[in-house]
This record gives structure tokens, sequence and C-alpha cells, in this order.
């Protein structure tokens, strides 16, 4: 059996000071093109109780590991909700840092510029983000941008060309063209630890199946699709 997952947290002086460790009940990710990514942990409320009066809920570092010590999600506390005996932790993803960071001033320009000119310059204005893998999906993009917060201007300069935008754990940021075009082929399982929660399956069907797709993110010819079908078939 996977062992199961654990909420860190730890400071964010500079040190990485490591503040506690809690098991997860169980814990989970959500990734959205267009929304902010979050996860939810659910821990203890005993466990919670005698951890949160210390935690700084803004500045610290929340981070779920997998069984095997990976990182499923890191960002920022957003909420703690009791439910029973249980906490239900939000964490928001380092977006939330390009949220409150200072936003832009009354009015800037960018004229016929690459969009990742745009997106670095949003980057580089948070103090607690750093540019990853940044790519070009256009190189003549206008903006004008006046009091906005540095996520949407991410956001605005990922629209024309249909970039994707990541924030990862170690607070770096991706500018792609494609989220996961390098990953064609994916095991979804909890022995390939991408799975937290146990998987529950229901089939309301009446007649024999042949075929099962699975729909993702996106619409139209963007979507995200996989198909399994019997070999009888």
């Amino acid at each position: 059996m996977p062992a199961r997952p654990t909420l860190v947290i730890t400071t964010d002086s500079g040190t990485g000071t490591e503040r506690a460790r809690l098991d997860c009940i169980t814990a989970t990710r959500t990734q959205d093109l267009v929304e902010s990514w979050q996860a939810v942990a659910v821990v203890d409320r005993p466990d919670w109780l005698d951890v949160f009066p210390n935690v700084d809920d803004i500045n610290d570092e929340f981070a779920i590991e997998r069984g095997d010590g990976s990182t499923l999600f890191a960002g920022r506390f957003e909420a703690d909700e009791r439910d029973g005996d249980t906490i239900r932790v939000t964490i928001q993803s380092y977006e939330k840092d390009a949220f409150d960071a200072e936003p832009t001033s009354g009015r800037i320009a960018f004229a016929n510029v690459p969009d990742s000119d745009v997106a670095t310059d949003a980057i580089n204005a948070v103090p607690t983000l750093f540019t990853g893998t940044i790519e070009t999906g256009t190189n003549s993009v206008s903006f004008t941008f006046a009091n906005a917060n540095r996520a949407k201007q991410l956001r605005d300069a990922a629209q024309p060309a249909g970039m994707d935008i990541r924030y990862n754990p170690d607070r770096t940021v991706d500018f792609l063209e494609r989220l996961g075009s390098d990953k064609p082929n994916v095991a979804i399982a909890s022995t390939d630890q991408n799975i937290v929660n146990s998987l529950s399956v229901a089939d309301n069907s009446r007649d024999p199946v042949t075929h099962i797709r699975g729909l993702g993110a996106q619409q139209g010819p963007d979507q995200v699709t996989a198909e399994a079908v019997i070999p009888s078939y």
C-alpha cells in the first residue's frame, strides 16, 4: 500500500526552516488552464490546531509530498475548513504571489514585442518568483496595463498564442506553448504516484462497454482526450 501523503509547512525566511510535517488523510490537486491551481490536504483536527498558531499564513510555504517524497503541489495557504474531526487545508499555487505583488504602474505599454517579453517582465516584477522555461508563441503583441496585478499581466500575455502558464513548486514560472505536450502517454495509477486518493469508478451503463474516453482541459480541437478500446472490438 502506498505511503500516505504529507503536508509540509516551511518558513519563507530564506533558510527554509521546516515548521511542521503532518500526515494527510487525503490530498488532491486541481490544475486548470484558465484558473489558479490549488490543492486540498485533509489532516486530523488536533494535529492542525497544534501547528496553526505558529504558522505565518501569508509567507510560509505549504507543500504536499507524495509517499515517495516527491512534491505533489506547493504554494501558499488559502483557507482551512473544519469537517468533523478533520481540517481541509486549501493551498493556492504561487500564482497567489503574483496576485499579491506590487501591481504595474498607472500605465505600462508593450508595442509589437514577443509575448515572452511581457511574461518575463511580469515574473521579474514579483520578488518571490523566478523565470523558468520561457517560450515564445508570437513575436508581435501589444498591451497596455494600468495598475494591473502581475498574475493578470501573465495571463493576458498568454492569450494571443494560447500559451500555458505553470507555477512550479520551486517558485519558478514556465510560459509554454503547450503544457504537457512532452508527455503523450501518462499512466494514471496510485503506483505511479499521480493518484493520491483511492480511485472510484462507477459503471452506470446498461449495454456492454467497448470504448472509454476521458475528457480533459480545453475545448474543441485543443481538448485533451484519452481513449481505450477493448481488444475484441
